[in-house]
């Protein structure tokens, strides 16, 4: 299963990462959804992803992708919300134009659209 996988809400806490072996680092972050009944939801960013996080700070709003990891360790089974990608929610893209910055969009005839390829029915 490798399906892609997103949730969103505030960040609360983040970790430093970790250097778990010579050749595997990993950084926990935990976010808070914004539901009723709001779920404290840890995930862990792994190698290269573990900068990632680095732009954000506690109290940031987050569109989380992850994938669904599990493993099993003398008999003993983990799961683990592996992030490979942050989004900021409610900020602009930065290729984006601010709304008010939008162009108008084009006037309609007063009368109607003349359309010269109009269905016959």
């Amino acid at each position: 299963m490798d399906a892609n996988l997103i949730y969103e809400g505030k960040i609360i806490k983040i970790e430093d990462t970790q250097q778990v072996t010579d050749r595997f680092k990993k950084r926990a972050f935990v976010v808070e959804t914004d539901e009723n009944y709001s779920q404290l939801i840890q995930a862990e960013l792994t190698q290269d992803k573990c900068s990632l996080i680095d732009d954000y700070k506690v109290g940031d709003k987050v569109r989380v992708h992850f994938n669904i990891r599990g493993r099993e360790w003398n008999g003993r089974y983990f799961t683990n919300l592996n992030a490979w990608r942050l989004e900021r929610v409610g900020a602009p893209a930065a290729n984006e134009a601010p709304v008010g910055d939008l162009p108008p969009p084009p006037e309609e005839d007063a009368v109607g659209n003349d359309y010269e390829d109009d269905l016959p029915f």
